[in-house]
């Protein structure tokens, strides 16, 4: 049932618009705040609901609180008798040449490195989306956020970054349209079909083993041996560190970078208390839950964090829950940072949406799911908070979006 906290003369006519038929049968959480924080419009606003990419709000507002807008994720070197020593607070967006260069052209032997998280493998994603460049591994020791990108040229493959020696490219018969196939496990690259002349890019997958390809991009010809074993106390050697949060957390929110999302919540659990190995993400979500319930006051009734991205299908959280996060976070002295980190109106995941209307915002999609939530102006000048939460449904998710632009329009009173 729909509740309407405010005469309906004081509100924009929202419920109309949920009875549209692209939401037959779904699931449409609603939460709308005035700029006082004040519930004037839900439906099933404590209803617990799917954020697909909305997740990432709370990752980014929690590395925020925990790291400061000005953190950096570092890897260190040691050189010693040993060949060198390496440790990873988290690699977000490092590349094989920065990769390279840190190395300074050193081969083979063998790199033993620390790292401050590897799960690989989030829990619950879909081993189905596992191949692909949204869900590469978790590591902190990684390269290329963790993908690569395969293009050909006049007729043939162009080759791939000789870091990725690991993977096998096995060519079919050059017939018919292209297809480009990735086996995650056997590490095998399947390209069949004929390849274009003009330089194209045909594929675009997830590193099988990113801290392998991370080490001999490093270090070419070299062994990667995972070690427990704390790096020396000394003054490290040589020092790479990544761009500061509040850039990270821009190329996260505003591109719906997966990959971020993960580093980002796994380096701010990992700087509370030193996550434990094979336990990361129990123990990453946990922190961050206890931030939102002692912090903002949310309750356990109202989230269930399982990933930081929001591709596990057993994240919940209520549209109130996130109206109230984002209520909260206006008062905080990184507003400003996490403002900008959001896609604006015709940017971003927002690229071909809600053109002129003053809104920012996260997107979110996974199949039968389609979420949005962030900030709108009123007329009055007034900045409110809203979420938009569909789940379970079938139709095309391009319709739902424009039932969620239109409940948008219509708070800003555009036609």
């Amino acid at each position: 049932m729909t509740t309407l906290l405010l005469a309906a003369a004081m509100l924009p006519p929202i419920a109309p618009q949920l009875d549209h038929a692209s939401l037959n049968g779904a699931l449409t959480g609603v939460s709308v705040r005035n700029a006082e924080g004040e519930v004037v419009f839900e439906q099933l606003g404590d209803t617990r609901l799917i954020p697909a990419s909305n997740q990432k709000i709370l990752s980014v507002l929690y590395a925020l609180e925990k790291l400061g807008p000005d953190f950096q994720g570092e890897i260190r070197v040691w050189e010693t008798e040993y060949g060198p020593t390496v440790s990873a607070l988290g690699t977000p967006g490092v590349t094989f040449e920065q990769l390279r260069e840190l190395g300074q052209g050193g081969k083979g032997g063998t790199v033993r490195v620390h790292q401050a998280f590897a799960p690989l493998i989030p829990p619950t994603w879909e081993w189905d989306d596992l191949p692909f460049s949204y869900a590469g591994r978790i590591s902190a020791w990684g390269v290329n956020n963790q993908r690569f990108e395969v293009f050909a040229e006049k007729g043939a493959l162009l080759p791939l970054d000789p870091a990725l020696k690991q993977i096998r490219i096995l060519r079919g018969p050059p017939v018919g349209p292209v297809n480009v196939r990735l086996d995650i496990f056997t590490r095998r690259l399947y390209v069949n079909g004929e390849l274009p002349e003009n330089r194209t890019r045909i594929g675009h997958f997830a590193i099988p083993d990113p801290q392998l390809a991370a080490t001999e991009a490093f270090r070419p010809g070299a062994y990667f041996v995972a070690t427990y074993v704390l790096p020396p106390w000394r003054v490290p050697d040589r020092v790479f560190k990544t761009p500061p949060l509040s850039e990270l957390a821009k190329l996260c929110l505003e591109d719906s970078d997966n990959i971020y999302a993960e580093q980002l919540l796994l380096m701010a659990a990992g700087h509370e208390k030193t996550l434990t190995p094979g336990a990361e993400y129990t123990e990453a979500t946990a922190r961050m839950q206890t931030f939102y319930t002692e912090e903002v006051g949310l309750t356990a009734d109202e989230i269930k964090s399982i990933d930081g991205s929001g591709m596990s299908r057993r994240n919940f959280v209520t549209p109130n829950a996130l109206t109230k996060v984002l209520h909260w976070a206006r008062s905080r002295p990184n507003f400003p940072v996490f403002e900008r980190a959001l896609a604006n109106s015709g940017e971003g995941t927002l690229a071909n949406r809600l053109q002129s209307v003053p809104f920012t915002g996260k997107t979110g999609t996974l199949t039968a799911v389609t979420c949005l939530s962030g900030y709108v102006k009123r007329p009055n000048g007034e900045t409110w908070t809203v979420s938009l939460m569909t789940n379970h449904n079938i139709r095309p998710a391009s319709e739902v979006r424009q039932v969620h632009d239109q409940i948008l329009r219509s708070l800003t009173n555009e036609p």
